[in-house]
């Protein structure tokens, strides 16, 4: 009797092994089925299933991956893909769908790392190319405009009891920038770019009290260096390392009262020197991809510390459709409170095309965006930016095109003096609005 104990939890767990060998033998054959017969959909779920179950192998994870590729799911696709992999590394077959996953998925920087690591004969016959050192050319131009220039510098700007009135009027802008991005190892990249923006102002002077009632048109040049490294980490973790460099002068004029000449307006001039250092990090996961990044520097002599979360959004499982929310916390030395901002973008996909609306709601001022790339160091508060971006491809992705119309929704300031010393001022509000033109030339 004893003897016959003993031998029943062998028995039990012998069993138990048969039911696993059992199940795992059931979906390898249930599943090399519907992956010969091309049914994704249902090997998509049948893997679920399995997974659910615990059972777990390499042919099982090429299946699944290839069924998401087929389905467009090209995120869940790179995490089965991944899977497989660690079990067989050089795998021809599933790097090759694990590179054209991170291509569609919107990776493209692991997807150059990935085709540094293969080998040359594979690279030939899927038609995969290594990148060189200069990996694309981008170049930008964006011209805006205010719409109620003329109005407001034809506007009374007398106020009662004053003793002058003063305002700069935003008229136009001019931006034009070339950027560069470097592959300089499977692991490391790298993007400068070098612009310049002319704007011009008009200026409004009113003085009862000096029989002064003139406008002046004045402008500002300014340039900027921006350079930022990308790193990947491990596991889907990358960091970026940001500095923007900002240089130039803005010009305005002086009324000067002249007894044999009435006023004159010499021309005088103000330096422009900012700069900004961001650190982020991100990580990239099957259905989204947070971020973090905190900046500090100067922009206009004013001391800033801007910390940045955002979380984009991949429900489909692709670049068809996404969303990107991202909060701001800003403190500004010129500013007595801490602001914060909220941005919220939406993309999708219309046969070749994409669509990319905006909108972005606070208060910005002596404020960055896209890791310093873009410093909004002007005179006005911006109280609203919205916006939408057409976005397509050209010669089979070696050229992407973007135009990017948005309005902005400004507070510009009229000083007025009560004496020649003491003044206070008041705000005036208007919309001005852009249009940016980017081409990218991928090498």
């Amino acid at each position: 009797m004893h003897r016959i104990l003993s031998f029943l939890p062998l028995l039990f767990l012998f069993s138990l092994k048969l039911s696993a060998q059992s199940g795992w033998e059931t979906v390898d054959s249930v599943t090399w089925q519907l992956y010969a017969g091309k049914q994704w959909e249902s090997l998509n779920e049948e893997a679920k299933k399995a997974f659910n179950q615990e059972i777990d192998f390499f042919y099982l994870r090429v299946r699944a991956g290839v069924a998401a590729f087929e389905m467009k799911q090209y995120r869940p696709a790179i995490r089965h893909l991944q899977k497989a992999l660690e079990n067989s590394p050089d795998d021809e077959f599933v790097n090759s769908y694990y590179y054209s996953a991170l291509l569609l998925a919107g990776r493209e920087d692991e997807a150059n790392a990935l085709a540094d690591r293969l080998p040359v004969e594979m690279l030939d016959r899927y038609q995969i190319r290594r990148k060189e050192f200069v990996s694309s050319v981008t170049l930008e131009t964006l011209h805006s405009f205010n719409g109620m220039h003329r109005a407001l510098i034809a506007e009374e700007i007398d106020n009662e009891g004053s003793y002058s009135n003063y305002r700069s009027v935003l008229n136009h802008m001019w931006f034009k920038d070339l950027g560069l991005d470097h592959h300089i190892s499977p692991e490391f990249n790298l993007y400068h770019s070098f612009s310049h923006i002319a704007i011009d102002r008009t200026q409004r002077y009113k003085s009862a009290a000096y029989l002064l009632d003139a406008k002046k048109g004045t402008n500002t040049s300014q340039y900027q260096y921006f350079i930022q490294g990308r790193l990947m980490l491990w596991k889907g973790w990358h960091t970026t390392v940001a500095y923007s460099k900002v240089w130039g002068k803005s010009y305005y004029n002086y009324p000067e009262y002249q007894s044999d000449a009435g006023y004159i307006f010499p021309r005088l001039s103000q330096g422009i020197n900012d700069h900004l250092v961001t650190l982020g990090i991100a990580r990239e996961m099957t259905f989204m991809r947070p971020r973090i990044s905190f900046t500090t520097g100067k922009i206009n002599s004013y001391r800033q510390y801007q910390a940045n979360g955002q979380i984009i959004l991949y429900p489909l499982g692709n670049l068809h459709f996404y969303l990107l929310s991202e909060g701001i916390v800003h403190s500004d030395e010129n500013c007595d409170h801490t602001k914060t901002l909220f941005t919220q973008k939406a993309g999708i996909k219309g046969g070749p095309l994409w669509l990319i609306s905006e909108g972005t709601f606070g208060r910005v001022s002596n404020f960055s965006s896209g890791d310093g790339l873009v410093i909004y160091n002007m005179p006005e508060t911006i109280t609203g930016m919205y916006g939408a971006t057409l976005w397509f491809p050209l010669f089979r992705y070696k050229v992407n095109v973007a135009v990017t119309y948005r309005l902005y929704e400004k507070t510009g300031t009229t000083f007025v003096y009560t004496d020649a010393v003491t003044y206070h001022t008041k705000d005036y509000d208007f919309t001005d609005q852009s249009v940016l033109i980017s081409l990218k030339w991928n090498l």
